[in-house]
């Protein structure tokens, strides 16, 4: 399903037939278009919830159901980021894993957080700058996140 509303929401947005784009899945799962333009590509579902991300640089999301997630489920996971939620802090985290194809490996200690809000993050980690904007949306919590540039 994600793939038909993909595949449907780029080429009305590119105004292209559907069947004119080119889809390939790196190594590490990352999903690319390849035609009629290079792009990155990032989704999650959740119930009946989906969440696309097409970009000309990499990205990440990921949605779950706000107030899903318990402190204590993620403690050894991923950084304490004190100012969120669980909820927003999962995920940002795995938006996080996405953006950089390693799902949930993402070696904790090496994440240098720069800044936490309530919307956003700025963080490093190897070597890179990144951005994670974070947003409620029908009961549910999106992150995306980006590399700054």
């Amino acid at each position: 399903m994600r793939r038909r509303l993909l595949r449907a929401g780029l080429a009305a947005r590119w105004s292209v037939h559907a069947d004119a784009l080119r889809f390939q899945r790196e190594a590490t799962g990352r999903v690319r278009v390849t035609n009629p333009r290079p792009a990155f590509v990032s989704a999650a579902h959740r119930e009946d919830m989906v969440v696309m991300a097409v970009s000309d640089a990499p990205i990440g999301v990921d949605l779950e159901p706000l107030g899903s997630v318990a402190a204590t489920d993620i403690e050894e996971l991923c950084p304490p980021w004190p100012a969120l939620a669980p909820t927003s802090r999962w995920t940002a985290f795995e938006a996080l894993g996405k953006l950089f194809s390693i799902g949930t490996a993402i070696p904790m200690r090496e994440i240098l957080t720069r800044s936490v809000g309530a919307e956003t993050l700025h963080l490093s980690l190897a070597g890179r700058e990144v951005r994670i904007a974070l947003f409620p949306c029908k009961q549910h919590q999106i992150a995306v996140a980006e590399f700054e540039m």
